[in-house]
């Protein structure tokens, strides 16, 4: 299944990627760089037909994905 990992700041986008672990790496990185405004980063995941599956802040995991070794 083809998957699409969005990055928001406060709803707005600033990122979009078609790995998980890309993403999820990026978001940390947003996060770590900027500690004041990473309480507004969201990390969504989407199906292929543009629909939410999943979400989360930095630090997270993607529950429908295992966690990263």
């Amino acid at each position: 299944m083809t998957h699409t990992f969005s990055i928001f700041d406060t709803g707005n986008l600033i990122a979009t990627f078609t790995d998980a672990p890309t993403a999820l790496t990026t978001l940390n990185r947003l996060a770590a760089d900027s500690p004041e405004t990473s309480e507004r980063l969201l990390l969504v995941a989407f199906d292929a037909s543009g629909n939410p599956i999943d979400d989360c802040l930095p630090g997270g995991h993607l529950a429908f994905l295992p966690p990263a070794p």
